[in-house]
């Protein structure tokens, strides 16, 4: 019994994390029902406000908030987020949707836009298009990482005998105050 209630624990501290932001309560209470639903750990507050508290008191994956909201509108979240998190996307939803709008959610930073009222397929899509992208990038810095260890000499890239060679050399001679130049195929 209790190695189910560790493994269930310990997927639920696994589970991604998404934060709603929407001043409708049915709205918060459908998203909360549908995310958790789909196996997301979500939150749900009314305010942009209230949203920015939470960002500093947890980790989030993704957010996803109203774009019409009494004080900070989406928008106004979406910039702040940019400042505070830039790496979380924020998935912009509105009954009010114009290409007009949805332009300028994407120039503002919004990783997407989302129509009022959306179908859980929909919604669900965009979000795991969300999490695609964050482990996306999380695989490019972690590849970046391991290229910048194992080079060790700026841009040059290659593991072969002979750029071994070079790489021993550069080693060797790196002591030295002189320059050097380096040259063949």
């Amino acid at each position: 019994m209790d190695v189910l209630k560790a493994i269930s624990t310990e997927a639920t501290s696994l589970a991604r994390r998404i934060l709603a932001v929407d001043d409708d309560r049915l709205i918060r209470a459908l998203l909360c029902e549908q995310l958790g639903d789909a196996g997301y750990d979500t939150i749900a507050v009314e305010s942009a406000e209230k949203a920015l508290i939470a960002i500093e008191e947890r980790d989030f994956d993704v957010v996803l908030t109203d774009l019409n909201m009494p004080g900070r509108d989406g928008l106004e979240l979406v910039a702040a987020l940019r400042e505070l998190r830039p790496e979380i996307p924020v998935i912009l939803m509105t009954a009010y949707g114009s290409v007009q709008t949805a332009v300028r959610a994407l120039r503002e930073g919004a990783f997407d836009f989302v129509t009022k009222p959306f179908e859980a397929e929909e919604l669900q899509t965009t979000i795991e298009r969300a999490f695609e992208r964050l482990e996306l990038e999380s695989e490019n810095r972690r590849l970046r990482r391991a290229v910048e260890r194992t080079a060790g000499f700026g841009e040059l890239i290659g593991k072969s005998m002979a750029m071994n060679e070079i790489y021993a050399l550069i080693r060797k001679i790196s002591h030295n105050r002189s320059n050097v130049l380096i040259t063949g195929e």
